[in-house]
């Protein structure tokens, strides 16, 4: 039997095979409705907030869309879902019964992104922080297993930074597109070894500010206030949320761990997800770990790809004991959602 991948993103679903190194499809997390008949604009909804699907009805639409692609007949297929931590088990069963009852998978299992990130980089034990669209989570990981008490999160993700740009912009009179704005996100912001002294050095010197050209052949002055909002991550006052940065966040994780594993943990720290690829994002972490610890801890980031977590799944499917993972749908059908309380895998 061969399994399903599907990696349910707060910005984009991805779906393939076990076993591949690809997904075979993806689309974006996200369904459009007609904002007036009359014309040709839609209104995105996002069904996943924070990593959490919290509008079923709209993810099966997606689901839908996307299991049409690989053109299999489920019931021929078991599948693993990824999903955020401190996903609620009530969600994880109303996604069981999706699975089961509308689209007739023979088989299903969970699991946290942030382990199969961490996975698909070679790795078992060791820590990841990783930071998507909406959330950033700082997760240990000991021999392939979260040690889920350990878990920090920060409500703060790109596209907090998307949504500020797009503000600083309206507040010049100049009105762009979130996807505009996150392509600016993408292509000018950056991580500065010192904030404090490069905002005080482009307050003085406006050549810091520079034209971009959008998609749409538009320009755009990209300030530094704009390409330096990447600090939110290690500051997230600056966007009034009152937590902790990620280096604080990662060394709390760590004291929550068992004293005997914390040196395994902290021998090498991964930075995985789409918010943690601007530049010297590693430097100022390790930079920011080092004045705070007299360890040395090992940073490196995964590789510039958006799949690290599907691939990760995966891989992790190919493991002999992924069966025993498995909620069979005959389980499913003489214990319902109490399958889902249990401890698996």
């Amino acid at each position: 039997m061969t399994h399903i991948i599907c990696d349910n993103g707060t910005y984009k679903t991805r779906v393939g095979y076990s076993g591949d190194t690809q997904p075979t499809s993806e689309i974006l997390t996200r369904t459009g409705i007609k904002k007036d008949p009359m014309t040709s604009g839609y209104e995105f909804l996002f069904p996943i907030k924070g990593g959490i699907i919290i509008d079923h009805d709209r993810m099966e639409t997606i689901w839908t869309h996307i299991f049409d692609e690989l053109n299999i007949k489920p019931k021929d297929h078991s599948i693993l879902l990824t999903e955020a931590p401190f996903t609620p088990k009530s969600n994880q069963c109303k996604t069981a019964q999706i699975m089961f009852e509308k689209f007739s998978y023979s088989g299903i299992c969970f699991g946290i992104d942030a382990v199969f990130s961490y996975i698909s980089n070679g790795r078992s034990t060791g820590t990841i922080v990783t930071s998507g669209a909406e959330t950033t989570h700082v997760v240990p990981i000991y021999e392939g297993s979260a040690i889920k008490n350990a878990i920090k999160s920060l409500p703060i993700g790109g596209e907090h930074i998307t949504r500020r740009i797009n503000d600083i912009v309206c507040r010049g009179q100049q009105f762009i597109s979130l996807d505009a704005a996150r392509n600016i996100k993408e292509n000018n912001c950056m991580v500065t070894l010192n904030y404090d002294r490069q905002m005080i050095e482009s307050s003085e010197f406006s050549h810091f500010d520079k034209e971009y050209t959008l998609p749409d052949n538009n320009t755009i002055v990209v300030t530094r206030e704009m390409m330096m909002l990447t600090e939110v991550m290690f500051d997230p006052s600056i966007m009034h949320h009152d937590s902790p940065g990620i280096h604080e966040m990662y060394n709390s994780c760590i004291e929550y761990c068992p004293e005997e594993l914390r040196r395994r943990l902290t021998d090498v720290v991964l930075l995985s997800g789409g918010n943690m690829r601007f530049n010297n994002t590693c430097t100022r972490f390790q930079q920011e770990l080092n004045r705070s610890s007299q360890s040395f801890h090992h940073c490196f980031s995964s590789p510039p790809s958006d799949e690290s977590c599907w691939m990760g799944a995966s891989l992790f499917s190919r493991l002999s004991y992924f069966d025993q993972c498995l909620t069979s749908f005959v389980e499913y059908e003489e214990y319902g959602d109490a399958c889902f309380y249990r401890s698996r895998a």
